[in-house]
C-alpha cells in the first residue's frame, strides 16, 4: 500500500472536520423554561443558562416553576417543539399567554404526556401552526367527570 502525500491527508483531514462541524452546526438549541424571575418570556434569567431561546429553537417547561405557573409571551415568536415538562409528563397545570398583538409560531410540535388529573398545559392566544406536526397528548386513564390534557384558548388580557 503506498502512503499518502501529505497534501492528500490534509484533504481528508480537513473533509472530516468540515463534516463533523456541518453535523454539530445542525443541532436543534434547546431551552428550559424555569420561571426564575418572573412570568414574562423576554427576562433571559427566566430560562436555563440565563439565555433567551433561539428562534426555531426547541422549548421545555420545567417540571416545577419558580414564579407560578405562567409564561407570558412579550412579542410574536417562533419555536420548534413544546414539551410540558423534562420529559413531556409534568403534571402541574400551566399556561402559555400571548396577547393580541402577539403570536407564537410553533413549527415542530408538543408533547404533554402527564397523566393530568386536570387541565395540564393551557395555550391562550394567537398560536400558528406549521404543517406536517405531531401532538403527543396524554391524560389520566379512566372515567372522568373533569376537564383533563391540553387546552386551547382564546386571548385573555392581563
Amino acid at each position: 500500500m503506498k502512503p499518502k502525500s501529505l497534501l492528500q491527508l490534509s484533504r481528508t483531514l480537513i473533509g472530516t472536520s468540515l463534516t463533523s462541524f456541518v453535523v454539530c452546526a445542525s443541532a436543534t438549541a434547546q431551552s428550559t423554561w424555569n420561571g426564575t424571575t418572573n412570568n414574562s418570556w423576554a427576562t433571559d434569567t427566566n430560562w436555563s443558562a440565563s439565555t433567551l431561546p433561539a428562534s426555531g429553537g426547541n422549548v421545555v417547561i420545567a417540571d416545577t416553576t419558580a414564579s407560578g405557573n405562567v409564561l407570558v409571551l412579550d412579542s410574536s415568536r417562533t419555536i420548534g417543539n413544546l414539551q410540558h415538562g423534562t420529559t413531556g409528563t409534568r403534571t402541574a397545570a400551566f399556561s402559555l399567554r400571548s396577547t393580541s398583538t402577539n403570536t407564537l409560531t410553533l413549527n415542530g410540535g408538543l408533547t404533554a404526556t402527564g397523566a393530568f388529573t386536570g387541565v395540564g398545559l393551557s395555550l391562550f392566544g394567537n398560536f400558528t401552526l406549521d404543517s406536517n406536526q405531531v401532538w403527543n397528548i396524554g391524560g389520566a386513564i379512566g372515567t372522568h367527570n373533569g376537564d383533563r390534557g391540553v387546552f386551547v384558548r382564546e386571548i385573555v388580557e392581563a
